[in-house]
């Protein structure tokens, strides 16, 4: 498997689905290697014809097959989670699907996990994996349809989670300046009763905040040049502000 050229947090754009298990998961982030995992936990989920995914739906067939622990043919232990009312606070399904990872890093963290795979399933059997490993990168490949979806998803899982730790940390250095000059934290918010949305606070470098504030997607309402800088901004049409940031080209630490 290739390695990454750009690293990327939130991994996919929230644009129309097509299609197909990836939906509208961009090409050029897909196929990378990831570390090896001493276990993975699983997200099942399906696509639905809208080409929104249905995550934890315990009734679903794809659902039901995860209930039971089964290891990839190189021996990966596989968790399924099934998602209790506190992790549909942790995350929602846009933020599975788009791979979140300040959000998954959250869930993560409740489950004691060090890698997180989404399996989505569309008719008539098609997979999709998207997966993620703490300290690395997001990406995503398709399943080999060999008539049988889950053991193609495992088959999947092992092909991402190829022992790649010297080639991922080669990458990592040699990208970390160009991440940090893109990324911000958000160190606040509030619901503006005014503008009847959320307003957020966040922190980054300059050249990162010039990137948001040239964003007509955000309405910037201060700045502060301290060091840090920081800006409270809010997204207009109030869609998720780390789905709009990341569109924008900037990533949320």
């Amino acid at each position: 498997m290739k390695l990454p050229a750009v690293a990327v947090l939130t991994l996919f754009a929230a644009t129309a689905a097509l299609a197909s298990p990836q939906g509208s998961w961009p090409e050029d982030m897909r196929g990378y290697s990831l570390p090896k995992q001493d276990w993975i936990m699983i997200l099942p989920a399906t696509r639905k014809p809208d080409g929104t995914v249905s995550v934890w739906n315990r009734a679903e067939a794809w659902n039901r097959q995860w209930i039971v622990p089964k290891a990839t043919p190189d021996g990966t232990r596989t968790v399924a989670v099934n998602g209790d009312s506190e992790d549909m606070r942790i995350v929602s399904p846009e933020q599975i699907d788009n791979m979140s990872v300040s959000a998954l890093s959250r869930l993560a963290g409740k489950y004691g996990a060090s890698a997180i795979a989404v399996v989505v399933l569309e008719e008539p059997g098609q997979v999709a994996v998207a997966a993620w490993a703490k300290g690395n990168y997001a990406t995503w490949e398709s399943a080999v349809d060999e008539g049988s979806p889950r053991l193609d998803a495992l088959k999947t899982l092992d092909e991402i989670y190829a022992d790649a730790d010297r080639d991922m940390a080669a990458v990592a250095n040699a990208t970390s300046e160009s991440q940090d000059d893109w990324r911000v934290t958000i160190v606040g918010q509030r619901f503006d009763e005014r503008a009847g949305r959320m307003e957020y606070r966040v922190s980054g470098s300059g050249a990162a905040l010039d990137k948001i504030a040239a964003d007509q997607a955000f309405e910037v309402t201060s700045r502060n040049e301290d060091v840090p800088p920081t800006m409270d901004l809010s997204v207009r049409d109030g869609r998720d502000v780390e789905q709009v940031l990341s569109e924008a080209g900037v990533t949320v630490r």
